[in-house]
């Protein structure tokens, strides 16, 4: 069975990544991850995460000088875990 990538709510991680990206307005994972100090997650978790956000279109992703760039997208309010 598929796993739903479509659901309206957000993990308690893909919210903060989230709204890291909404202060930041564009970020590659390590740039996400300079912004949790507090909060050190695995690069390859904070990767995988920005991915799936992606997958559900709760972010925007550009390739852009080696490396992917992650924003928010314009008029777009995610939904609470």
């Amino acid at each position: 069975m598929a796993r739903r990538l479509e659901s309206a709510t957000l993990t308690p991680l893909e919210l903060k990544i989230v709204q890291i990206l909404g202060k930041i307005q564009s970020a590659t994972v390590r740039q996400v991850l300079d912004q949790m100090p507090d909060q050190q997650p695995a690069y390859a978790t904070v990767e995988n995460v920005l991915t799936v956000l992606h997958r559900k279109g709760k972010i925007a992703r550009i390739h852009k000088d080696g490396a992917y760039h992650y924003g928010t997208i314009p008029n777009h309010t995610p939904i609470a875990g």
